[in-house]
């Protein structure tokens, strides 16, 4: 029992090291003990036939007047399937925005998710993006002891908030930035199945104005476009399959909340009841 514990924390120790490469070694630990031990308590399998499980950035306006702060939620529709872990990598404008933090989504927090890593700025060689964020969650390392785990969102559940303020002058910047899904190598943007014997990847990837941009066959790393098809070999067992479709976020700073930013301040100190603060944005 000893020597089993100290293995699971020298795993954890190593995924903290390389996030991207040992959260493998986290699923091979909960795939066998999945096998014996527990099932979702929804009754869910992981038979997946023809669905496919929806990653959505939140599109919106943002309020980055002053030193204020906004929230962009990433939110999933798992189509009733049941998800252990994922792999999740971001690009963005640093000059635009700054990304302050990353918490667990609502839907993490509510089923006792055990691990959550992020890392700014991953190794990122070739043509690549001025901001990277990678977030990598757990659902367990271990199977007991823990009663409230779930895995089986639902549809439209916050899985990671996003939380930024203004990075730099954007009357010097373009209205709008994206926050888009970026693939370094084959282990970015991938999500386990419940069991952890399936990995499943980019089916699509698309952008705000539907534009599909997934050209997995003839694109190299690093992409926006997805995992290519030499990430594995699709004749042998257990090889990840098509499963996952990303949509992009597109962002909005409007030069009027721009431009408030020097009045807002100014009546901070006599006006506690000013509203022009308000986190949750408008839709697009």
């Amino acid at each position: 029992m000893l020597q089993r514990e100290s293995l699971n924390i020298a795993l954890k120790s190593l995924v903290f090291i390389n996030v991207a490469r040992f959260v493998i070694v986290g699923l091979a630990i909960l795939a066998t003990e999945a096998q014996s031990q527990v099932s979702d308590s929804t009754g869910a399998t992981d038979a997946i036939g023809s669905s496919s499980i929806e990653i959505v950035i939140e599109s919106k306006v943002l309020n980055l007047s002053g030193e204020r702060r906004d929230t962009i939620d990433i939110t999933v529709n798992s189509h009733n399937l049941s998800i252990a872990a994922f792999d999740f990598t971001f690009a963005y404008d640093s000059r635009a925005v700054e990304i302050v933090e990353a918490i667990p989504g609502e839907f993490l927090r509510q089923c006792d998710w055990e691990y959550f890593q992020v890392r700014h700025d991953p190794i990122c060689e070739g043509p690549c993006p001025e901001g990277l964020l990678k977030i990598v969650a757990l659902s367990e390392f271990r199977r007991w002891g823990r009663e409230n785990v779930c895995y089986q969102p639902d549809s439209g559940s916050s899985i990671v908030r996003i939380i930024v303020q203004s990075a730099g002058d954007y009357s010097e910047l373009e209205k709008t930035f994206d926050l888009r899904f970026f693939w370094i190598d084959c282990g970015d943007n991938s999500v386990s199945s419940l069991t952890g014997e399936e990995l499943w990847v980019s089916l699509s990837v698309t952008d705000l104005d539907t534009v599909f941009i997934s050209e997995t066959d003839s694109h190299d790393f690093p992409n926006y476009s997805g995992a290519t098809s030499g990430c594995w070999n699709p004749s042998k067992p257990n090889a990840p399959r098509r499963v996952v479709n990303y949509h992009n976020g597109r962002f909005k700073v409007t030069r009027e909340l721009i431009e408030s930013a020097t009045l807002d301040s100014a009546s901070a100190d006599t006006d506690d009841t000013d509203d022009t603060g308000d986190s949750t944005g408008a839709n697009e």
